[in-house]
């Protein structure tokens, strides 16, 4: 389970597909400690990968809360070194208002030509709170890493699937509708839409049901006492009949 929602994730996040743990993305500077939602890029991409550097990195980290109702889960994880080597007997948890949980080390992952640790977990039956604010940390010999950041607002969508809104504190974010296997319409990778949001009708090109994602995101790259990335994504999926 936890191996599909991570594919689902990351290499695009996007479309909730698939995230090819050894990419390397962009490594243009992310702004620090998202708490609001603006001004919005014109264009981002917000997973990316980090050049390697010396103490505890962090490439990336994140917690995720995926809200399809009966069927929600939460997850989180880092990929963790320390001066460029893995670290296979770290302490890693996550905590936040209702939750407080470890993180597992799962196997080790080559990003960018240097192996990290990837430590992980899946949660069901519990809830990431909107508008609240997590913590990820990590102990190592190196010492303790740390770093907060508010999870996104639940969007909600229209009944008939021509619209969906949410409110801040988020920065990125990016709507797509499926169907089955294909992706009729999404806003793309630049996750720069802004609520609320409309769903064109060209989204549903045929009569059947189809499954609308909208995903807002914060990040930071200020890690106290550690470097990387940092990110908070709040997914919602609905189900509409055209």
């Amino acid at each position: 389970m936890k191996y599909l929602l991570l594919s689902f994730l990351l290499a695009g996040l996007l479309t909730f597909a698939s995230i090819a743990c050894q990419s390397n993305f962009s490594t243009s500077a992310l702004p620090a400690t998202i708490l609001t939602p603006s001004p919005t890029p014109t264009c981002y991409y917000p997973i990316q990968t980090l050049p390697c550097a010396t103490g505890i990195m962090w490439n990336p980290a994140y917690i995720i809360y995926n809200n399809q109702g009966i069927a929600s889960r939460g997850q989180a994880g880092v990929y963790l070194a320390v001066n460029c080597a893995p670290v296979t007997d770290a302490a890693v948890t996550v905590s936040g208002p209702g939750l407080n949980f470890g993180l597992q080390y799962d196997y080790p992952v080559t990003i960018g030509g240097v192996v990290y640790s990837w430590y992980t977990n899946v949660v069901s039956g519990v809830t990431f709170t909107a508008g609240a604010a997590y913590t990820l940390t990590t102990l190592t010999g190196a010492g303790t890493a740390s770093a907060g950041l508010v999870m996104p607002n639940n969007p909600s969508f229209a009944a008939d699937g021509s619209g969906a809104t949410w409110t801040g504190p988020s920065l990125f974010n990016e709507v797509d509708v499926v169907s089955g296997a294909v992706t009729t319409f999404s806003t793309g990778t630049c996750w720069s839409v802004s609520s609320p949001f409309s769903i064109p009708s060209s989204a549903y090109p045929y009569s059947g049901n189809f499954a609308i994602f909208a995903k807002c995101l914060n990040s930071t790259q200020t890690i106290a006492n550690g470097a990387g990335l940092f990110y908070a994504l709040y997914q919602s999926v609905a189900s509409v009949n055209r």
